[in-house]
């Protein structure tokens, strides 16, 4: 059902133009169409366009499902030849194309006769975006299927019921997550649901015939929730079958979905007993191998690796109906169930006491230390084997009810936490306190246990309270607590589940061998344990990540930088080379081996890891492009075998294959960043030809450390065609002829004289991919060499220039960065505010606000005004006065009230003695000479304002300048005005100032203000600033456009540097166009082209230039700390680094990060820092079609971050912060 016009429809079809529609189209026209199996390839050709097309595109993943969740859903109902089948809210098709290709492997397997028929069976679909719609169309038009879709809404009542009465054997959704849905329109749900994903499952199961099969791709959340998901859930579980609830691992896929489905197969039938659960360890590689473990999964056969739990009907609806696997059905079946042979695996309930904290009283928590009171202990108070007390105490006076004896912390107690952060464990033995009275009298008494934490005390003494930490802080069982946490939004782990955990208490003595053993080589304590229980030293691949520094440091948590990780990278790589070899020749290197073996996946791994080439392991030249190419071919290949590693050695694995990835990455632009032709010219080398043609030869010359191949080089003007090499090696040269016609540009001076042009290149690399650059050519003579005719006769013409360098010299850089920009050549854009003041002021308006964050060029438009060009001289004094021109109090921030209003007599009576008009202070000789006048004037100041009001000394001193330069009117521009709030908050300036300045301005006809500031001044305007601000005229100071940004980076250095469109966008889209960071890149830009004698610059050189440009900058460091919270810190990574994924970065995803990351707090918090964020212009909210997007607003600021902020560092302290109750 299609729109009447292309008016109604959603959105516009976007339609590519250009030279892209004509490649478009004449890819098309290549492909053949004449039989079905050609038809299908086009259509499989079209469908791999499209996936790459939106696998690159921001929100791609929103659009298409992932392909192995395609192949896995459609496995798991197994469609058949002649089955209606529906997708509800189809997008790209993918869901349909897959049951497509299905349907038609299967038609072989039905009668001759029934084939065709069956192919012929269309597949039903709706979609609510009409190019989604049309690329759908196509693409199952081209596969063979016979498309009967409809644009318009599925859960509209009229599609609604129409799809629900037809009846379908297979249904699958994977819908939009977290859309809200509401309207009269819609159909008539039984369950209100307000979520699309809940109201696209009830529709999906509606639409079911009897015996009919549903696959619900979900969110995991809707397998917990309350409120109409779990109505939902209970309706399936009662009227319909649960036969599979699938889970995949977390970010399973990176390249499209941030956060992996969870997949029900719901069939129309009477319920079962049980619902079978499945935990994926390891993804699918092919739909083949879907269709497996589909088979065996449904059939009840054995799918390991891979987690599978039958859970009764009954016992889920007892638990909320929540599509979850009981806690005591986990505990039951967890990893250890492999040590119960070797040692006893006993509840934590049989051997501990376990006691919930306390929650004290707000009206009872003291900062700071009173008679009797008790420190309380946070989660936040634990770290590194240490408790920090001090920060926080219970006042029993003021407390109603008083913590239990047995909610005392003692030494040797174990706390836990169970809210929130889920699993950070402790052994009390040091305490670390903020001050001498934190400590209790007792030497065993800690504090009290704040709620969210437990205690657990051994309560048999076979188990050691150090072991039982110890165990508890493993990988294995830190990832069972956090399973067995229940709840959506912020995670908790119920005690009585926490009991039933089951741990290893193996004897005392082994307990202590490990404990020794864990002090030796830190590490993981099941790990240490299984050692022990083996007797067996550890295998050799696992000894060498433990005490070989290079691995060590490759696999912590802090990523190294560019340069330490190709260091470490290449030592590694040499170990693992080493050892390799001492496995294959154990005989010759028994002290590496020790006598242990290694398992056979070591083996196959360590074979795979010391693969790389001994030549590949040098430093430099081609070896590195070896290197690169090897290490990306090893992580491949390594994968699989990491993926079935257990315990540490897994981990180690898994995390060094991740840095080799990073390390081939980084390291593979490095190398494409360093290729470069270098020209090199003879200033000697020049001849004629037998036509008189002058020629000369320069020599090109492939920097770097990476081989081309066809390399193609284009001279316009001095080579008359192409030039070829088909094999160029780094280091390797070649040389051009090159013809100088008479009508080049020469530039030369009384030395010499030369030409410059560009080179432009295009290669192939090693792995096939094309590589383009530019280069320059210089060639140069000197009169001396050849005499006054020069190398050729007659003379060219050529631009002289003075004795000095060869070109026209650099001279000083022109660009401004910090100061203010006075120089009226220097100062762009801005036209368009400047003219808004001239008529503002010219209109008679009282009030201008002008506003603008940090270093956007507030400070010289106000300077730039008093240009006598710009209008307002003429009729105006004009007195700049910042509120940073003054001495503050030496105590505390702010500026004393007195110090205000005499800052400002101050500035007035200097601006006025600069226009010529002299207005001394009541009582002070006047004197002619204008800097003795100055001098005087503010010798006479203190005078002025002793025993008399402040504001009438202002107020005094105005009205005799007004008087003075009549008919001019006085013009006040006070610069970095919110400062002013600093004072007053602090209560070092009066709050009557705002209101003593707005009476100013409002009972003095001539006397108006320009009010300069960051963009806080809104807020100012919202509280009782509202008074002076009220009768303001807002503008803005935004950034410049992005003509003003190639006007300001070009004009400055005309005839010196030459900047390319590339970089000028690359500048542009880097500064955001502020002006500031626009004249600091371009800053560093000249001092590097100075440097290395550029004269052309690129985007790589501007790359190269904001790399050093950020080092250290304390610009960013400034705005980094203006975010005033490390959850907003936090939040500025989340927004940077998570960019490229291809969900929207809305607050609802933002929010989702935070709690993964274990930073939960209110989503109103959130919302309100993203608001905060907006204000300074850290972040920005870009709006698109698909909706809003949130961005770091300054691209340098993420490379700022890049290289002096670490990320885990940084999320560390979020935790760290909200564990402590700071948000503000």
């Amino acid at each position: 059902m299609l729109p009447a016009s292309v008016e109604e429809m959603p959105h516009e079809v976007q339609l590519p133009s250009g030279r892209f529609l004509a490649a478009m189209m004449a890819w098309v026209n290549e492909l053949p169409f004449d039989t079905p199996a050609a038809r299908r390839m086009a259509g499989e050709a079209l469908t791999e366009v499209v996936l790459r097309a939106l696998e690159l595109t921001r929100f791609g993943g929103e659009f298409i499902t992932p392909r192995l969740v395609s192949q896995l859903m459609v496995a798991l109902a197994n469609p058949c030849p002649g089955e209606r089948i529906y997708d509800p809210c189809f997008g790209t098709g993918s869901l349909l194309i897959e049951v497509s290709h299905v349907l038609r492997n299967k038609a072989g397997e039905v009668a001759l006769g029934e084939s065709t028929r069956v192919q012929e069976s269309p597949l039903f679909g709706v979609e609510r975006q009409p190019d989604l719609y049309l690329v759908a169309f196509v693409q199952l038009l081209l596969g063979g299927a016979r498309p009967a879709l409809m644009l318009g809404d599925a859960l509209e009542s009229e599609v609604a019921s129409r799809h629900q009465e037809q009846g379908f054997d297979c249904v699958f959704i994977d819908p939009p997550w977290g859309m809200k849905v509401e309207g009269s329109h819609l159909f008539d749900f039984p369950i209100k649901g307000r979520t699309s994903e809940n109201l696209f499952a009830q529709h999906a199961v509606r639409s079911l015939r009897t015996g009919g099969r549903a696959v619900l791709a979900v969110p995991p959340g809707l397998l917990e929730r309350g409120g109409a998901d779990r109505d939902l859930r209970k309706s399936l579980l009662e009227n319909y079958r649960i036969d599979a609830v699938l889970r995949f691992p977390a970010r399973a896929f990176r390249g499209l979905r941030s956060i992996p489905p969870a997949l029900v197969l719901v069939r129309n039938a009477p319920p079962s007993d049980s619902v079978r659960f499945l935990d994926l360890v390891v993804l699918p590689e092919t739909a083949t191998a879907c269709f497996n473990l589909a088979r065996d999964l449904l059939a009840g056969n054995d799918v390991a690796p891979h987690t599978v739990r039958d859970v009764p009907v009954s016992e889920l609806l007892k638990m909320d109906a929540q599509f979850v696997v009981p806690a005591e059905r986990e505990v039951a079946d967890d990893v250890l169930s492999g040590l119960a042979a070797k040692v006893d695996l006993v509840a934590l309930r049989d051997v501990v006491q376990i006691v919930s904290g306390f929650q004290p009283p707000p009206q009872a928590v003291t900062d700071h230390r009173v008679e009797n009171a008790l420190p309380l202990l946070r989660i936040s108070d634990l770290s590194d084997g240490v408790v920090r007390v001090g920060d926080r105490y219970l006042s029993p006076s003021k407390a109603a009810r008083l913590p239990r004896p047995d909610q005392l912390v003692r030494r040797g107690d174990v706390l836990l936490s169970i809210d929130g952060t889920i699993g950070k464990v402790q052994h009390i033995r040091t305490v670390f306190a903020t001050s001498r009275d934190a400590l209790v009298s007792s030497d065993v008494v800690v504090g009290i246990a704040q709620k969210g934490l437990v205690i657990l005390r051994p309560t048999t003494p076979s188990l050691d309270a150090r072991f039982l930490a110890a165990v508890l802080a493993s990988d294995t069982l830190q990832a069972l607590l956090r399973r067995l946490a229940r709840g959506v939004t912020i995670a908790h782990l119920p005690l009585n589940v926490l009991g039933m955990v089951r741990v290893p208490v193996p004897p005392l003595a082994v307990q202590e061998r490990v404990l020794r053993r864990l002090v030796d080589q830190p590490g993981d304590a099941l790990d240490a344990l299984i050692l022990v229980l083996a007797g067996d030293d550890e295998d050799p691949l696992l000894r060498l990540f433990r005490t070989s520094p290079a691995l060590s440091r490759l696999i912590a948590d802090a990523v190294p930088e560019s340069s330490e990780l190709r260091n470490l990278t290449f030592e590694a790589l040499r170990e693992l080379r080493q050892l390799r070899n001492a496995v294959a020749h154990p005989m010759a290197n028994s002290n590496l081996l020790r006598g242990a073996e290694l398992t056979g996946d070591a083996v196959q791994l360590l074979l795979v890891l010391g693969a790389v080439p001994a030549q590949a392991l040098r430093r430099g030249g081609e070896a590195s492009f070896e290197a690169v190419s090897a290490a990306q071919d090893l992580a491949v290949a390594a994968m699989p075998i990491v993926r079935r590693l257990p315990g540490a050695l897994g981990r180690y694995a898994s995390r060094l294959i991740e840095r080799l990835a990073q390390w081939g990455e980084t390291e593979r632009l490095d190398l494409l960043a360093q290729v470069q032709l270098a020209v090199k010219h003879d200033e000697r080398e020049f001849w004629k030809d037998a036509e008189g043609k002058s020629h000369t030869t320069v020599q090109v010359t492939l920097q770097g450390a990476m081989p081309l191949r066809d390399v193609v080089v284009q001279v316009p003007g001095l080579l008359q065609d192409v030039h070829i090499v088909e094999e160029l090696k780094p280091g390797q040269s070649f040389e051009l002829d090159l013809e100088l016609p008479p009508g080049s540009n020469w530039q030369g001076h009384e030395s010499g004289g030369g030409v410059r042009k560009p080179l432009y290149w295009a290669a192939e690399k090693p792995d096939g991919e094309g590589l383009t650059g530019e280069s320059e050519v210089q060639v140069w003579f000197m009169w001396s060499n050849w005499g006054p005719s020069g190398p050729f006769a007659p003379v060219l013409h050529m631009e002289q220039s003075p004795i000095g360098d060869r070109w026209l010299d650099y001279g000083t850089s022109p660009y401004v960065a910090g100061d203010v920009v006075d120089d009226p050549g220097m100062f762009f854009g801005r036209k368009a505010v400047l003219a808004d003041i001239h008529t503002h002021v010219g209109g008679g308006t009282k009030v201008i606000l002008l506003e603008g964050n940090r270093r956007t060029g507030k400070t010289s438009i106000l300077r730039q005004l008093q240009r006598p060009e710009i209008g307002l001289v003429d009729r105006c004094v004009l007195v700049e006065s910042s509120l940073q021109g003054t001495i503050g109090d030496p105590l505390r921030d702010g500026i004393p009230t007195e110090k205000v209003f005499r800052m400002l007599v101050r500035d007035i009576g200097d601006a006025c003695a600069k226009a010529g008009m002299q207005v001394p202070l009541p009582g002070m000789e006047s004197v002619v000479e204008l800097n003795a006048f100055r001098f005087r004037f503010l010798k006479y100041l203190d005078v002025y304002f002793s025993g008399i009001d402040p504001y009438e000394a202002l107020q005094i001193y105005v009205d005799m300048v007004v008087a003075a330069i009549a008919p001019r009117r006085l013009l006040l521009m006070l610069d970095e005005f919110d400062k002013l709030k600093v004072g007053i908050d602090n209560g070092v300036t009066s709050p009557l100032v705002p209101e003593n300045i707005r009476n100013l301005l409002q009972t003095r006809p001539n006397v108006a203000a320009i009010i300069s500031g960051s963009r806080r001044l809104k807020r100012l305007r919202e509280e009782y600033w509202s008074a002076l601000f009220g009768f303001g005229h807002r503008i803005g100071v935004d950034p410049l456009a992005p003509s003003e940004v190639a006007d300001l980076v070009r004009r400055p250095v005309e005839g010196r540097l030459a900047f390319s469109e590339d970089a000028i966008q690359t500048i542009t889209r880097t500064t955001a166009c502020q002006p500031y960071l626009v004249q600091s890149l371009c800053a560093r830009v000249f001092e590097l082209a100075k440097r290395n004698n550029w004269r052309r610059i690129r985007a790589a050189e501007v790359d190269d230039a904001a790399s050093h440009m950020v080092y250290d900058n304390e610009h960013f460091r400034v705005l980094w700390n203006s975010a005033a919270t490390e959850r907003r810190r936090y939040l500025l990574w989340l927004c940077h680094r998570l960019v490229d994924e291809p969900h929207r970065m809305n607050a609802a995803l933002l929010t989702q990060r935070l709690e993964e990351a274990g930073v939960v707090v209110p989503v109103d918090l959130v919302d309100d820092d993203l608001r905060f964020l907006i204000e300074l212009e850290l972040i920005g909210l870009r709006n698109t079609e698909h909706g809003p997007q949130y961005e770091l607003a300054l691209p340098l600021m993420g490379l700022w971050m890049n290289k002096n902020e670490d990320a885990e560092a940084q999320r560390r302290r979020a935790v760290n912060e909200a564990q402590g109750g700071v948000s503000t």
